[in-house]
């Protein structure tokens, strides 16, 4: 699994799971992100800020969208997650699922009303970049 995720806040501790050795890293978020997900449920559980930054603007749905961990959406997006919300570098969770090709999260986030227009400082847009990408399986959404 790449290193799709810069951070997590675990355990109230902020963890650089792309220093981590690959299986590191699998153990962490489990083969399909289920560990993570279930860490999510504990911190919804305890009523934390989901729409906290984590790191560098980046909130969980960021980290969930860009690292592919559609249960990690789902929760996030039944739990209220700002789909709109944006990074430090501009990215919002919408435009990280289509960088990456992750066509499904792209649409539960296009279901969820995340803004398909929105434009990054450099111009580029969720859709645009996943035609340049040539992700069409994403385009097409």
């Amino acid at each position: 699994m790449p290193c799709g995720l810069r951070s997590a806040c675990l355990a109230d501790t902020m963890l650089d799971v792309c220093s981590l050795p690959d299986a590191a890293l699998q153990e962490l978020v489990g083969e399909t992100g289920e560990q993570f997900a279930d860490y999510l449920q504990t911190q919804l559980d305890a009523s934390a800020d989901i729409n906290q930054s984590v790191y560098l603007g980046a909130t969980l749905l960021h980290y969930a969208c860009e690292g592919g961990l559609i249960e990690c959406v789902r929760l996030l997006l039944k739990a209220g997650a700002a789909v709109n919300q944006t990074a430090d570098n501009g990215a919002t969770p919408l435009y990280l699922a289509c960088v990456h090709n992750h066509s499904d999260i792209a649409g539960l986030l296009l279901s969820a009303r995340a803004d398909v227009a929105y434009q990054k400082d450099d111009g580029f847009t969720p859709l645009l970049v996943a035609c340049q990408k040539s992700h069409l399986e994403t385009c097409l959404l």
